[in-house]
């Protein structure tokens, strides 16, 4: 049956620009089990799509939605790494019946709609059809109290206080969905908006939780008072670094350096804050009806068994598009329109012309920012292995600086690189010619490189990602690192050593490790495997939850 789904895109009234929206032609089956296939229909279809104005002040649920359909409202912490997985997550429910309300801030959603089509013209929203009447995902919007030019991601003390105090907005916004039909069944949100509790508490509706990081992070935070106990914790950086001992008393983890903490866990003058934080998101976990996390059990299987005996979690990893299982040359359908850049698809034609397993993808996330003396060793390291490159280099790399690489460079290497500001990083990744993945080790890219089964040569920046470097270098062991100078500088003979190592003789065995990893990825997410299990039984234990509630009223 196609259903076209030209009523499913209310506008935002918080939202002040004129919105237009998709009008996409997507295949509704008719049960979980059948996600995989129709999540692949669904991507290949979202071409056959038209501008449609929709005015202002429309409301944001049909008044004749049908009183069965579950509507949840989805908010992301306003970061790129966080609402990927979001909107992914949200793809399986909607497919499997539930309508979503998916909230950004005004500042994220701006950037995601001026992002499309090379920013050519700015649409209201980008909607996927679920399952059945009513099902699907709308975009709307909130303000996050900052600036128009403040920075957001450049100052990550000063998002997250601002995503905190969001709580009252999102309360309005809750409140006045729960007046429409369907009303608000349940509320999806990132575990570092801890505020979303409050609301869900204050409101008397269910909340599912999702921690974008891995389990290892997961439990690590739940461990903080017996760090300060044993006290790990608070500690500066400078400590950290220097530090003779070792973390050993975290369940499911191995021995961790203090070095190797959450950044945020020892930056000076901000740590106080963000152990503070960390002990909140965690009480307001105790108090969500589920936790979800993007991993899979096959991957961090310690972690999750020791997690588990105090603390109950379900791995739903890895939250990527599912149209990938059972297309991966369709590899041009992988978002649904929440790249907070505009992406550089030309990139693709190029590596095209590469042979296969030739060229080193590097990429250091939408975050993560480099001094120009480490810009200049890892560009002089890259040119010195002779290995083509595709380089993802955005405008703020350099600490806000578009000039982050020389003339002299891109003309010398214009034969055999690539620079580009940003790219669809599933698509690069899939692509052959594509042989290891230098990463900054944000968990998102770490998933993705295993989906595809790609080597990472870890560069790790900043948050959980010294931790995740390990478990890529020393658990997994599809990966190498790169060992900084003692004024923390990562030479380019370094450089140039790691990447000739990796693509040469050891490329092999690295590939054989992640193609390993990339099919138990694959199968816990199809019918019967672990991930998938884990969603199904939420999705059920929801409807049944749901149902008791209307039943008992």
């Amino acid at each position: 049956l196609l259903v076209p789904c030209d009523q499913l895109i209310p506008g935002s009234t918080l939202h002040s620009a004129h919105q237009h929206a998709f009008t996409d032609t997507l295949t509704c089956l008719l049960s979980f089990p059948f996600l995989l296939l129709y999540t692949a229909l669904a991507m290949s279809l979202t071409n056959a799509h038209h501008p449609h104005l929709v005015p202002q002040n429309a409301d944001l649920c049909s008044a004749d939605s049908p009183p069965e359909v579950l509507h949840a409202v989805a908010i992301p912490y306003p970061a790129q790494g966080h609402i990927n997985p979001m909107m992914e997550l949200c793809m399986k429910l909607a497919v499997n019946g539930v309508s979503i309300t998916f909230v950004n801030t005004e500042y994220n959603l701006k950037r995601m709609l001026e992002s499309q089509d090379g920013g050519a013209s700015p649409r209201s929203s980008v909607v996927f059809s679920g399952q059945g009447s009513g099902a699907g995902i709308r975009l709307v919007s909130v303000p996050d109290g900052l600036p128009p030019n403040h920075s957001r991601t450049g100052n990550i003390l000063e998002l997250t206080q601002a995503a905190d105090r969001m709580g009252g907005a999102l309360e309005e916004l809750v409140k006045r969905l729960m007046t429409k039909s369907p009303p608000v069944s349940f509320i999806i949100s990132d575990v570092a908006m801890p505020c979303t509790q409050d609301v869900a508490s204050k409101l008397g509706v269910l909340r599912v939780a999702l921690r974008t990081a891995n389990v290892a992070t997961h439990s690590l935070y739940c461990h903080l008072p017996q760090l300060i106990a044993e006290g790990a914790l608070p500690i500066g950086v400078k400590d950290a670094f220097e530090s003779k001992e070792w973390i050993t008393s975290i369940p499911g983890i191995p021995r961790l350096h203090p070095s190797e903490l959450p950044s945020v866990l020892i930056q000076d003058g901000e740590a106080e804050f963000f152990v503070g934080f960390a002990s909140r998101i965690i009480s307001s976990l105790h108090q969500a009806t589920w936790l979800l996390v993007n991993s899979f059990y096959e991957l961090e299987s310690k972690a999750i068994d020791a997690t588990k005996l105090t603390f109950p979690i379900h791995p739903v990893g890895p939250l990527l598009p599912t149209s990938l299982l059972l297309d991966q040359s369709n590899s041009s359908d992988t978002r649904i329109g929440t790249a907070l850049w505009t992406e550089e698809k030309d990139c693709l034609q190029w590596l095209n012309s590469q042979t296969q397993s030739s060229v080193l993808y590097i990429s250091f996330g939408s975050i993560a920012t480099l001094s120009s003396s480490q810009v200049e060793e890892l560009a002089a390291g890259i040119e010195a292995s002779m290995k083509p490159f595709l380089w993802v280099c955005r405008p703020d790399l350099v600490n806000g600086d578009s000039a982050a690489l020389s003339p002299d460079f891109l003309r010398r290497t214009e034969e055999r690189g690539r620079v580009v500001p940003w790219v669809p990083q599933l698509s690069v990744l899939a692509h052959p010619s594509v042989a290891c993945f230098l990463s900054h080790c944000g968990w998102n890219s770490c998933l993705e490189s295993i989906f595809m089964g790609v080597p990472i040569l870890a560069w790790p920046n900043f948050a959980e990602q010294k931790l995740n470097a390990r478990f890529i270098v020393e658990w997994w062991k599809v990966g190498y690192h790169f060992k900084a100078r003692p004024d923390g500088i990562v030479d380019r003979r370094e450089v140039e050593s790691v990447i000739r190592a990796a693509m040469g003789g050891e490329c092999r065995k690295l590939r054989e490790r992640a193609s390993e990893l990339k099919e138990k990825a694959r199968k816990a997410v199809v019918e019967g495997g672990s991930s998938y299990t884990n969603l199904e039984a939420v999705i059920r234990d929801v409807k049944q939850r749901l149902q008791q509630t209307t039943s008992s009223s």
